[in-house]
């Protein structure tokens, strides 16, 4: 029982990587979906609270003018 015994053969080696290959570039797909959902969350969060704002300050200088 050498060091020989206990490595892996070449082919399954190779399979193995290619499996590992695969699920990196499918987490680096996810990874991707992610980020771009989270960019276009973070867009409309924004413009939300611009909105929110603009209304605010509208609905006071409305009142203000009409008191």
């Amino acid at each position: 029982m050498g060091i020989t015994s206990r490595m892996i053969p070449t082919e399954d080696a190779s399979a193995r990587k290619r499996e590992i290959e695969e699920k990196l570039k499918q987490e680096q797909e996810t990874l991707s979906f992610i980020r771009e959902n989270l960019e276009k969350s973070d867009q409309l969060t924004k413009g939300m609270v611009r909105r929110s704002v603009c209304t605010a300050v509208q609905n006071k200088t409305f009142s203000f003018l009409f008191s």
